[in-house]
């Protein structure tokens, strides 16, 4: 998801993206060896946070917040507006950041886009992404693997800095 919002790739190639994502027959023999792989250094798992939390939890990582959608504004657009409607989370979307207005910055997966919530956008759940480490190896490391294994995190939103 991350890497059709940076590199931008077509509309076309887009769509060959959604069809593909969820599809289970796309995953190769070597992706699932190297999840597998990944799986014995680290321990992915997420911690719920309360929403007053937020402002102490986002500059350490982006979060998984759960919304509502609004009833009389548009969803599908750059900046959305709170219509005092449902308070029922039915949308999860990444926070990225709180701007100094109090107006929110989320990755929308749907309609892969940044997109800007206002100040009085409800956040109904918060979940803090937490990576455990595990089964460090007793040899040193170069930094060019450290370097390697930060860019994964960071490319699947686990690692922010």
């Amino acid at each position: 998801v991350l890497d059709y919002v940076t590199t931008g790739i077509t509309d076309a190639n887009y769509q060959s993206f959604l069809q593909n994502f969820f599809d289970p027959k796309c995953v190769t023999p070597q992706m699932k060896s190297l999840g597998q792989d990944f799986l014995t250094f680290v321990n992915p798992d997420a911690k719920n946070i309360s929403p007053l939390d937020i402002p102490k939890y986002i500059s350490q990582s982006p979060i998984q917040i759960g919304i509502p959608i609004p009833q009389t504004i548009s969803w599908n657009q750059t900046n959305v507006g709170w219509d005092n409607s449902s308070l029922i989370a039915k949308h999860a979307v990444v926070l990225l950041g709180i701007n100094p207005d109090g107006s929110k910055q989320i990755l929308d997966s749907y309609n892969i886009a940044v997109k800007t919530l206002s100040a009085n956008y409800p956040i109904i759940v918060a979940t803090l992404p937490v990576v455990i480490v595990n089964n460090l190896p007793q040899e040193q490391v170069s930094l060019s693997v450290v370097q390697q294994f930060l860019n994964l995190l960071r490319s699947i939103g686990l690692w922010y800095n």
